[in-house]
This record gives structure tokens, C-alpha cells and sequence, in this order.
């Protein structure tokens, strides 16, 4: 059917299906899934106590399902089952962040994710922060989240050079990479929308007269409370900033532009409620910000910056740095203190740099399909440039790196030495022009 020339919910089908970058995808699977590892934590001592007192036959607290539990029929389980349900979601969520059987493991550790989170919400109270995160886990599944990033894609670039084909080719874009990431940033909106909007329509711009949030800071007090609670001119303030980022917010869907905004204003607010009402980061809720963000334009945005000078430089590192830092510092609080070992240059690797091309540092050098791998690899990241098949006998490797051309033993040591050490930070060197 048509209306007006145009296919009735064509610019609705170009909302969602418009061609969308695959290493942004890859890169808010693997953001995700790492946020997935985080919360999956964070839940263990409650559920895993919880358990042990179903276990045990001396459940101290009300067993209310929520309604998806209500639709399934699940019940509580015991120790022995949720240290199964908790293993089995750290693998999969894992597995996922590194892209490997990037869907399946997408689909099991959302699905074991939503379980674990439902058992903590059947034996408490019920929380709104993770509804975005329900919605991302349940899209991820349905969009090739493998196509970059990913392990997949590396081995993908592996059996293509094992036939002969030129590993370094890779699909850029897909009409189905961005329908995770709008249907996130869709239930982000709606929901701050709405948090602005209940606010005036049941108590009217009475809301903002800096006495409600006071009576809220008093109650719910935590570090900053006390001086916020100081003046009724700042409290006014503060409310009217509430309503204002909260009930435009929605604008970001229209208007990109107000992205520079609202994302930290968004963020900000967040921030300030944890530190006077004792809320809690609400990490789960915020940090699906990066749904609105250019991902994959990340590394040469800093890049071109940092090539500008010494303050421009700066800027672009704080930029970056200061939303790492934060997030880093909020993951960490839930996590054992090893996992910083494993998580931070797991994270720096597939996450902050955003290469664009192979996802993984491929160490040695067997066959020619596994050299030409090798090469595919490095020169995704950026580290150096390669042309034509892979070397032989007869011809020796060359390459081209930022300090200059290397041939034989000389280049070879130039790939061994720059992908294990400087892969993490390998989206931030200038490219090698061919």
C-alpha cells in the first residue's frame, strides 16, 4: 500500500534496517556482554545466599515471581542449580565478549542473564535499570553480531586465506547491524521521556519547588546529601535540570546534534543521584548510553585530534579517558581484584580501540594460509601494511611500518614485536599509508 506516492512505513522500515557499521555492532556486543560479566557479579553473593537457604529449607524471604517467572513457571533453585546458572552465564558471556559463536553465545548468556536478575528481583524488590539491558540482550541474537570483532571473523579471514582469497576483505555494514542498537536507544528514551513526564503530570511544576527533592535527599542519604540539602535554591536547581534532561532527552532520537548534551548530562545525573540519595551507579541503566555513540569512529576521531597538538591531544584523551576511568572504577567495585588483570586489557583490546579489521593478534606463522592470516591481522590493526600473496623463499616479506620499510628477519621481527605488545593500543597509531 501507498500513501502519498510512498510506501506506507518505509521511513519507519529505513529507521530500523538503513545500513549500519558491523564494527559497531561488534563493538556494543562486546561492550555489553562485558557490562553482562560485571552485573552477573555483582548478583552472586545475594542470589548464591539466597540459594543456600532454599537449599538449607530456611528461606527467610518472600518468594514473589515476577511475571515473566509467573508466565515460565520457574521456581527457586538451590545452591548446587545456581552455581550451574552463574557458570554457565560467565562462559557464554565470555565467549560472547570475544566473539566467538558470537550469536549462540549472545542468546544463551542473555537468557541466563535475564534468569539470574529475575531470581534476585522474585526474592526483592523489583528495579527498572535493567530494562534497556533486557531489551539489548534479547536484539543481540537477531543481528550478526560475529560479522567484526570477533573471533568468528578471524577465523573467517583464516578459511578465506586457506582458499586462496584475500583475507583482508570484510564486510563493512549490514541492514541488520543496527537494529540492536536502536531498539536500545529507543527504550532509552522512552524511558527517561516518561521518568520527566510522570514527575509534571502528577505533581506539576510543584515538583521543582526544591522541597520534594529534599525530602528525597534526607531520606535516601548518602555522601554529597548533606550539602545538597544545604540550600532550597540549589535543590530547585537541581530539580529543574531533572526535568529538563529527563523530559527532552527523547530529543536525541531526532535531533543528534543534542547528543553532546544529554549523553553527559544523562550520565552526570546518575553520578550525582548515587553520591545524594544512595541509589546505587544504576551502571546497567547508563553506561547503554554508547547505543547513540559513532563507535567506530572513535579511534580516528582521537587520532585526528591527537595529531592537532599537545592541548588538542589532551582534550581528546580526557575525553576518552575520563568515561573509561569511570566506568572502570564502577566495574571494578563488583569485581574480585584479579579480574583487573584479565578484564581491563580484555576490555582495552576488543573494546577501546575499535579495530577495524581483525580482532585478534594471530601469534606464529605456519602454512601460507596462516601467514597470510597473520598479515591480514596486523594489517587491520593498523600496525603495518602488506601487499600481494604471502611471502616465500623467493620473496621475502615487506613491510611498511610508521618508521619505515622492513624486509626478511627485519619485518618479521617488526610483526613478532608489535602484536603482542602494542595490539591494545593498536587503533590509536596513526595508519600506514600504503
Amino acid at each position: 500500500p501507498t500513501a502519498g506516492g510512498h510506501p506506507v512505513g518505509s521511513r519507519w522500515d529505513r529507521f530500523w534496517f538503513a545500513e549500519a557499521s558491523l564494527v559497531r555492532l561488534g563493538a556494543f556486543r562486546a561492550l555489553v556482554m562485558l557490562l553482562v560479566v560485571v552485573d552477573l557479579l555483582a548478583y552472586a553473593g545475594t542470589n548464591l545466599a539466597d540459594a543456600r537457604a532454599v537449599s538449607a529449607g530456611a528461606v527467610a524471604k518472600a518468594w514473589t515471581p515476577i511475571y515473566l517467572f509467573e508466565v515460565l513457571g520457574l521456581e527457586p533453585i538451590g545452591l548446587g542449580a545456581a552455581r550451574l546458572v552463574l557458570g554457565a552465564a560467565l562462559v557464554a558471556a565470555g565467549l560472547a565478549l570475544v566473539g566467538y559463536r558470537a550469536r549462540l553465545a549472545c542468546l544463551v548468556a542473555g537468557a541466563l542473564e535475564l534468569h539470574w536478575t529475575g531470581l534476585n528481583y522474585s526474592f526483592g524488590k523489583v528495579h527498572h535499570e535493567k530494562v534497556s539491558l533486557a531489551f539489548a540482550l534479547l536484539a543481540l541474537p537477531l543481528a550478526p553480531v560475529g560479522a567484526r570483532l570477533s573471533v568468528d571473523a578471524l577465523l573467517r579471514r583464516v578459511r578465506r586465506a586457506r582458499r586462496g582469497l584475500d583475507p583482508r576483505v570484510a564486510p563493512e555494514t549490514s541492514p541488520f547491524a543496527g537494529v540492536p542498537l536502536k531498539l536500545v536507544a529507543l527504550t532509552v528514551a522512552i524511558g527517561y521521556g516518561f521518568a520527566g513526564w510522570t514527575k509534571l503530570r502528577l505533581r506539576g511544576l510543584d515538583w521543582a519547588n526544591g522541597y520534594t527533592l529534599m525530602g528525597i535527599l534526607v531520606r535516601y542519604d548518602n555522601d554529597w546529601s548533606a550539602f545538597a540539602v544545604q540550600s532550597v535554591e540549589l535543590a530547585v536547581l537541581a530539580s529543574v535540570v531533572t526535568l529538563a534532561v529527563q523530559g527532552l532527552f527523547p530529543l536525541v532520537l531526532v535531533a543528534p546534534a543534542t547528543r553532546w548534551f544529554f549523553l553527559p548530562a544523562a550520565a552526570g545525573f546518575h553520578l550525582a543521584a548515587w553520591k545524594t540519595m544512595d541509589t546505587g551507579p544504576y551502571v546497567t541503566l547508563w553506561f547503554l548510553l554508547i547505543a547513540y555513540l559513532p563507535l567506530e569512529r572513535v579511534p580516528g576521531w582521537f587520532v585526528e585530534r591527537a595529531r592537532r597538538g599537545p592541548v588538542s591531544a589532551a582534550g581528546a584523551a580526557a575525553a576518552v579517558g575520563a568515561p573509561a576511568a569511570l566506568v572502570a572504577s564502577v566495574f571494578l567495585r563488583y569485581l574480585p581484584a584479579w579480574t583487573a588483570l584479565f578484564l581491563l586489557p580484555l576490555a582495552a583490546r576488543f573494546v577501546l580501540p575499535l579495530v577495524h579489521r581483525a580482532p585478534l593478534p594471530l601469534l606464529g606463522a605456519g602454512r601460507a594460509a596462516w601467514t597470510r592470516a597473520l598479515l591480514a591481522a596486523a594489517d587491520g590493526c593498523g600496525l603495518l601494511a602488506w601487499e600481494g600473496d604471502a611471502p616465500t623463499a623467493a620473496r621475502p616479506l615487506r613491510v611498511r611500518t610508521p618508521g619505515g620499510e622492513r624486509a626478511g628477519p627485519a619485518a618479521w621481527r617488526a610483526v613478532a614485536v608489535r602484536l603482542p605488545w602494542t595490539a591494545p593500543l593498536a587503533a590509536l597509531l596513526p595508519r600506514p599509508r600504503r
